[in-house]
């Protein structure tokens, strides 16, 4: 029995990855939470067959799609013809009483679909390892699989759709595309196509991973690409965020505009002009940026010379963030310490102080896909936390991770996933610990 419906609040989500399978539970409003390997690298996570195989997770509320991205899945409450199912508000008060544990997380006895059944029935177990049966005539366990009408039993595919489906876009429109470190914007100019303003060096590295060097260069050139070639494998959605403030120009005028300006050099910068700029003032007809208006609870990042710091805007012209103590040195060599070293101190500075000449903007990355905490809650946290000493580590507990759990309730960094990509964490360890051993051996030399 199958077909395509609507998810209602309690059901359970399968989504199949390749070579197991994913579980969530629906919670209403397009989300769901789930048991995420907290090792997963966040986006590649429930994607990743060593996901399941964490020895960590994370309970997490994302938006479905996001979380099922290119893959199927279906509702598949396979286990109500045995077990009474809890009642939906129940269910959804209990996995929302989890947001943001972290829990034990095991294969073979607490995996995300252990997670899932005992949220709606009260039981927790799991299909994806065959349960094993004694076998009485040789006193051994045998492999008992479930029946087909079993498995399939309340199984239904769900049509999954991405807030900017093909038939959502429209001419004129401006599309936000998640890049794991930024948002890129573009316009859309009809037929799949889009115009925006690209750096020399592109968005995205040869083998298709986003470049975080895209937006440091001071020059960019304005392209018109295919849609898909733009996006690759992140996320988007079309974001005509000022048009309850701001009437847009004529279509035909934006239209006009984004095609004169194709193949022109431009300057680019983080903070003006910007490839959000750039389409805002096609559509509006004035610069509008959001990217650089700075609310409290909003998180900064800063680029330095080799990584990125990051902060907590807190109000007033001030930031709470997590400095390694030898992060308040002024200069380049400062920058490589402070991400090698292991004691960090919570600050309360002044943005201008923290920044000092580097670039940095407003990034609230996950908004869109993690439930922002109450921002009471965000500031009372970063205040209770100023001038106390913390580990630091880069892999597990640096700046990025700090301002993160602040916002979300959830510690988590791109800076590891992206190190992890082109090797440099494993550099970097090798150069803390000589730097350490370094610094010990004249520590003995002069005592």
């Amino acid at each position: 029995m199958s077909g395509y419906i609507e998810p209602k609040p309690g059901d359970l989500i399968e989504i199949s990855r390749v070579g197991y399978q994913h579980w969530a539970i629906y919670v209403g409003s397009g989300f769901v939470i789930h048991l995420a390997p907290s090792d997963d690298l966040y986006q590649a996570s429930t994607s990743s067959l060593m996901s399941a195989l964490s020895e960590k997770a994370v309970v997490k509320k994302e938006l479905l799609w996001s979380v099922v991205g290119d893959d199927v899945c279906r509702i598949n409450n396979k286990y109500d013809q045995k077990y009474e199912p809890l009642p939906a508000n129940k269910i959804v008060q209990e996995a929302e009483a989890l947001l943001g544990k972290e829990i034990r997380y095991s294969l073979a006895s607490e995996n995300c679909e252990h997670f899932v059944t005992r949220l709606r029935y009260g039981t927790a177990m799991s299909d994806q390892l065959c349960p094993l049966e004694a076998d009485t005539e040789n006193n051994t366990p045998s492999l008992v699989k479930m029946n087909d009408e079993e498995q399939n039993h309340s199984a239904f595919f769900i049509r999954v759709k991405n807030p900017a489906e093909r038939d959502e876009l429209k001419p004129g429109d401006l599309i936000e595309i998640f890049r794991s470190s930024c948002q890129h914007w573009a316009l859309y100019i009809g037929d799949r196509k889009v115009v925006h303003l690209a750096t020399e060096c592109g968005d995205h590295l040869p083998d298709g991973t986003p470049n975080a060097l895209a937006v440091l260069p001071d020059r960019a050139y304005v392209k018109k690409d295919w849609l898909e070639d733009v996006v690759r494998k992140d996320r988007y959605r079309v974001n005509n965020k000022h048009d309850e403030t701001q009437p847009p120009l004529p279509l035909a005028k934006i239209l006009w505009q984004a095609e004169e300006l194709v193949g022109k050099e431009m300057p680019y910068t983080f903070n003006s002009p910007n490839c959000e700029h750039f389409v805002m003032e096609l559509r509006y007809g004035a610069e509008m940026n959001e990217q650089d208006e700075i609310k409290p609870g909003d998180l900064i990042e800063i680029f330095r010379s080799c990584y990125q710091h990051w902060a907590i805007y807190v109000g007033e012209g001030k930031v709470v963030h997590l400095a390694p103590e030898c992060d308040r040195l002024a200069n380049g060599a400062a920058s490589v310490l402070a991400v090698l070293s292991d004691r960090a101190y919570v600050k309360k500075d002044w943005l201008d102080v923290v920044v000092r000449k580097d670039q940095f903007r407003v990034n609230n990355k996950h908004d869109l896909t993690i439930p922002v905490l109450p921002l009471a809650k965000i500031l009372q946290r970063a205040e209770e936390l100023v001038g106390r000493e913390m580990p630091y580590n880069l892999t597990s507990h640096n700046c990025e991770h700090f301002v993160m759990d602040l916002r979300y309730g959830v510690a988590m960094s791109d800076q590891v996933t992206e190190a992890i990509a082109v090797g440099t964490i494993g550099m970097m360890g090798v150069a803390a610990a000589m730097i350490r051993s370094a610094a010990k051996r004249r520590k003995h030399r002069y005592e």
